[in-house]
């Protein structure tokens, strides 16, 4: 592989790392009313730990305003399916670009496995390099002088068959 290729991996790989490092971020935010509901349950049962000290030490200010602190934590809970989640933008557009980036990581490693390949071959469409390379083949098949350059030309498109080309000397 080349160092071009390397760098390709690894901008792929990199781009893979983000968007399970995003979609990570995503899942883990948890909504309005869940955090307020969460929120209001431990208060609620700080204030029943509370009032139990403050009954078992006599203190009947404390109980009073345990039970106060309960009855309002109850309230919060009953109103929470009330509240309304709205989202804002700048999520919204955080979620559609890493849709969009799913879709190119998706469509780059589909093509990467090869089947890129395979619908550019049903189509029809060849690269340019491949067909210059065919012609120069069909030409050296013709006249044997032209397979110096047809291996030249084979070694320059593709760096491991070079490497391949030079370790069998």
């Amino acid at each position: 592989m080349s160092r071009e290729d390397d760098r390709e991996v690894l901008w792929f790989a990199a781009g893979i790392v983000a968007l399970i490092v995003l979609s990570v971020f995503l899942g883990a935010c948890r909504s309005a009313p869940e955090v307020i509901a969460g929120s209001a349950v431990e208060i609620r049962g700080a204030a029943e730990s509370s009032r139990v000290r403050f009954e078992e030490l006599a203190i009947p200010e404390g109980v009073a305003e345990q039970e106060l602190i309960i009855a309002e934590s109850e309230a919060i809970i009953r109103q929470v399916p009330r509240v309304q989640q709205v989202p804002t933008e700048w999520l919204g557009t955080i979620e559609w670009v890493a849709i969009a980036a799913a879709g190119v990581v998706l469509v780059v490693l589909i093509w990467q496995l090869g089947v890129g390949r395979l619908f550019r071959t049903a189509i029809g469409w060849l690269p340019r390099n491949t067909v210059a390379n065919a012609k120069l083949m069909r030409e050296s098949v013709s006249d044997p002088a032209h397979i110096r350059e047809a291996v030249a030309a084979l070694r320059a498109m593709d760096p491991m068959f070079d490497s391949a080309y030079r370790k069998t000397k």
